[in-house]
């Protein structure tokens, strides 16, 4: 175990460990990811190795969900990069699809 820094960091600590300025946007983005934080009295702190393990995790490539197809949709330049499509998100794509309503018989919208 090395020991030439602290174990634990508070959120700005950590927010400041993985390079995010806003601490607000660590709790929005990070913090559900990181496994459960030590709380010492009511501030919670997290491992340095946790942090590390998600940064390691957020670097490796995508894992295919489950229940979604893949399929490859070429970007600009003739890259191509893999595109995973959910149930859901096939069903919403579907729901937006959709031509709009016709409003044109409610009186309360008639110009």
């Amino acid at each position: 175990m090395k020991t030439d820094g602290p174990l634990l960091l508070d959120r700005a600590g950590a927010s400041k460990r993985l390079g995010i300025r806003n601490v607000r946007s660590f709790d929005r983005y990070v913090r559900p990811k990181l496994p459960p934080a030590i709380l010492i009295g009511r501030v919670p702190y997290w491992r340095v190795a946790d942090l590390e393990e998600w940064v390691e995790r957020q670097a490796a490539p995508p894992r295919k969900l489950p229940g979604a197809r893949s399929g490859i949709q070429p970007a600009q330049g003739g890259s191509a990069l893999p595109l995973l499509i959910t149930e859901k998100a096939r069903a919403m794509r579907k729901r937006l699809s959709r031509p709009p309503r016709d409003y044109s018989r409610v009186p309360e919208l008639q110009k």
